[in-house]
């Protein structure tokens, strides 16, 4: 499980896409809000294994119902 929390908090991008959201907010203290993501705070990872594990449960439900189809 540490293996895949390492690995699913950087695949799942929600990093990037928090970063992203910064610079459309407009007026606000950019250098201070990216310094802030960059300590990788526990609700941005949080979020991040949320999301990658809501990921993987449905990829893996379409799966079975993939080749519950093909059969």
């Amino acid at each position: 499980m540490k293996q895949f929390i390492k690995n699913g908090i950087p695949s799942s991008t929600y990093l990037v896409l928090a970063t992203i959201s910064l610079l459309g907010m407009g007026k606000i203290e950019a250098k201070d809000a990216f310094d802030w993501i960059a300590t990788e705070p526990p609700i941005l990872v949080a979020s991040s294994i949320i999301g990658r594990l809501l990921n993987d449960l449905l990829s893996h439900g379409v799966y079975i119902v993939y080749i519950y189809l093909l059969n």
